[in-house]
């Protein structure tokens, strides 16, 4: 969201003290307006406090107009100048400035207070910083439309010092456009420090805030000579995650391991902070992450100015949970709990024990309008279910999915749709697969690969192939159907042992059951496709067997589980036909 502020400050006799406060120590100060000087004395050690609190209670507008506190470094420790936002009970600290970095601030708290606090580990000659705050007494905020405000404001006494703020902000995708028609403000056009209009880009001078919204996104792009300390934090009204991405992202010059100029996303969850990454030059652009909790903080640290940075980030709270372990079974939006014709921003997080994989298969997919742009509509596919997450791909309109497995443990799928299409539907099948893999040493120069896997979900492909950088002697599936039905298993193409081959030496063998000991439903090899076969119960095994390597070896199949009275009726064992067809080929 574009923003700027417009501050407005003309002076009259009000027999109020306006004198620059030289303060050694600590201090609270309650003028309407006043200064904050400090430089080295005999005393080693300073630890001071200037605690500013606006008499209107309305935002206080603080501008360090000198600096030179300590060495300047990436890290201030030892002898440095920090603001904090004093709102109500909560702290917020705006920044923390040593060596010059300070010089030419402006800050604006978002309350009615601002604390500036002082800390030095040793004397350094001739350190010093002046500082000049103003406590505002008359505020308007815009928004979308801004239209016209004009200057003194309505009701305001003209025989009283204006100190003004006006707040604009507008809506994303729109830019602002500020057109003077009159303009008489007194002072010299020369000085405008006591009656001026200043212009400041941003709603607030620390560029900082807290959002509470469902969704909505944080802007920021460099000024001239700004060195910047800013905090943003997201937090969810309902209490659930909260979804960012960083769509664009230049900040710095990506070198070394982002000290200077960078920004961080920390996980917060109760009294805990977790930093879940830090990027600088173009690092962060793209970049996913989700909160354990119910709120994010966007950190923005900055040493120096660099020209055209900049980053926008957006953020969805989520609005709806599903948790799923070891089995997620079925999967279906919108959820029986969900009310119409509202948006939905729904979570399902999937995790598979140790030795799984998981599969995802769609059964049908409506979900928004467009086929093309999936941003505000869409179902979203994400590796891992917190912190960092790898963003796999992307659904929307109307054509189905096609099958997936995703070697991940943890997978999230995040569905975002507007109040008119909640009732616009997907229904997925997940199941995990049990996977084994076997690596065994067969000489000095080869290693044999074999591998068992067990599928749950009721339809999908079993495609293997030999051109594998490790030979695969033995392979197994099982499948398992959750659904408790029989299975068929139909053979797209295959190619095992060479054209000349006997079903000796490589074969596949399909058993009517979980295990080698079931009945032998079929031996096939050779390039001749078999025909289905199908099992008597929700089980069926197959063995695939190598003794030689052939590269072109490979076999495609789809297995699919049907109702009993649906299954196909052959007239004798499917082995047999196949043996025939191989004997007249």
């Amino acid at each position: 969201m574009d923003s700027c502020i417009l501050y407005l400050t003309s002076s009259s006799d009000e027999g109020v003290s306006g004198d620059t406060v030289a303060a050694e120590y600590s201090e609270v100060l309650k003028q309407q307006y006043g200064g904050v000087t400090w430089e080295t004395g005999s005393i080693v050690h300073h630890n001071c406090v200037w605690r500013i609190t606006n008499p209107f209670g309305k935002p206080v507008l603080l501008q360090f107009n000198e600096f030179k506190v300590g060495v300047e470094a990436d890290v201030c420790e030892s002898n440095y100048v920090s603001v904090f936002d004093v709102n109500g009970g909560t702290e917020t600290e705006f920044g923390k400035w040593c060596g010059g970095q300070g010089e030419g601030l402006w800050l604006l708290s978002t309350g009615s207070s601002l604390s500036i606090r002082l800390h030095t580990d040793g004397s350094i000659d001739d350190d010093y910083f002046d500082a000049k705050y103003v406590s505002t007494n008359c505020q308007f905020d815009l928004s979308n439309n801004c239209a016209y405000f004009t200057s003194p404001p309505a009701g305001f006494e003209s025989v009283r010092s204006l100190k003004c703020l006006w707040k604009i902000r507008v809506p994303d995708d729109f830019r602002m456009r500020l057109l003077f028609q009159e303009f008489n403000v007194d002072g010299s056009e020369r000085d405008c420090q006591t009656n001026a209009l200043q212009l400041f880009s941003g709603t607030s001078a620390a560029c900082s805030g807290v959002f509470e919204n469902e969704s909505g996104s944080v802007t920021w792009t460099s000024g001239s000579g700004e060195k910047r300390n800013c905090e943003w934090q997201i937090r969810n009204p309902s209490g659930k995650p909260v979804l960012l991405h960083f769509k664009t992202f230049k900040v710095g010059d990506g070198s070394g391991k982002c000290h200077t100029n960078y920004v961080s996303v920390i996980d917060v969850n109760g009294n805990t902070e977790n930093e879940l990454g830090r990027w600088c030059g173009t690092e962060g652009e793209g970049a996913w992450q989700m909160s354990t909790g119910s709120s994010l903080l966007v950190r923005l640290r900055t040493v120096d100015s660099v020209e055209g940075d900049n980053f926008e980030a957006t953020y969805v709270s989520t609005n709806c949970q599903f948790d799923f372990s070891d089995s997620c079974a079925y999967i279906e939006s919108p959820p029986g709990e969900i009310l119409l014709n509202q948006p939905l921003r729904c979570l399902w997080r999937i995790q598979v024990p140790k030795d799984f994989q998981m599969r995802l298969q769609f059964q049908e997919f409506n979900v928004g309008e467009s086929d093309e742009n999936c941003e505000t509509n869409g179902l979203h596919i994400f590796g891992e279910v917190s912190g960092e997450l790898a963003h796999i791909n992307a659904f929307c309109g109307s054509k189905t999915p096609w099958e997936t497995t995703f070697e991940q443990k943890h997978l999230t799928l995040f569905l975002n749709t507007n109040a008119g299409n909640t009732h616009k539907m997907f229904k997925a099948t997940c199941a995990p697969d049990e996977f084994h893999l076997e690596k065994v040493a067969v000489g000095a120069k080869r290693t044999n690969k074999n591998f068992q896997r067990t599928i749950s979900l009721p339809t999908g492909n079993i495609d293997f192939g030999g051109k594998n950088k490790l030979f695969v002697k033995d392979a197994r599936w099982i499948l398992k159907p959750i659904d408790g039905k029989r299975v068929m298993l139909s053979f797209h193409s295959i190619s095992l042992g060479g054209l000349t081959s006997d079903c000796e030496r490589n074969y596949v063998k399909v058993y009517d059951g979980e295990t080698a000991e079931a009945n032998l439903l079929g031996t096939y090899c050779g390039t001749i496709k078999p025909i289905p076969v199908v099992s008597s119960g929700p089980r069926m095994f197959i063995h695939l067997h190598r003794t030689d390597a052939f590269k072109n070896d490979r076999f495609m199949a789809h297995h699919t589980s049907f109702p009993q009275q649906k299954a196909p009726v052959f007239d004798e064992p499917s082995s047999n036909i196949y043996k025939r067809q191989i004997d007249s080929a």
